[in-house]
């Protein structure tokens, strides 16, 4: 049953925290590869210890943490260059789990482009595009 009190977001500030292992390769995966809009760190410049992308925040892991597997299913991200990510990703050595999926959500009125994949600490990551469809 749908609640009567919603919440107001923001969606330029939204994001699924990550506990990674090897931060430089992190920030350079999320950064350089996929791309997304750099926000702040903290810590030292040369190794952080927290970074925030566009919708994703990497935290460090301390040496005593085990960070062996994930909880989360997946992070999506909405994008709106979907197919330009995916020969991006392709070229960078990141498997697709399958081709980018295309699909009318005629329900909410809007079409639905998606494909998933995997950081590399394995983490499964959506590229979600949503865009209206003609009427």
């Amino acid at each position: 049953m749908p609640s009567s009190f919603h919440a107001i977001t923001n969606p330029e500030h939204h994001h699924v925290a990550l506990r990674v292992r090897d931060m430089s390769r992190m920030m350079h995966f999320y950064g350089e590869v996929l791309g997304l809009p750099y926000i702040r760190r903290l810590g030292n410049t040369d190794a952080p210890r927290v970074v925030w992308y566009q919708a994703v925040q990497l935290v460090q892991a301390d040496g005593s943490e085990r960070v062996s597997g994930t909880t989360m299913d997946h992070l999506a991200v909405s994008v709106l260059n979907i197919e330009e990510l995916a020969e991006r990703l392709i070229a960078a050595g990141v498997t697709l789990e399958s081709p980018i999926a295309h699909q009318d959500v005629s329900e909410i009125g809007l079409h639905l482009d998606n494909v998933f994949f995997r950081d590399p600490e394995g983490n499964r990551v959506e590229l979600v595009q949503w865009v209206p469809l003609a009427r």
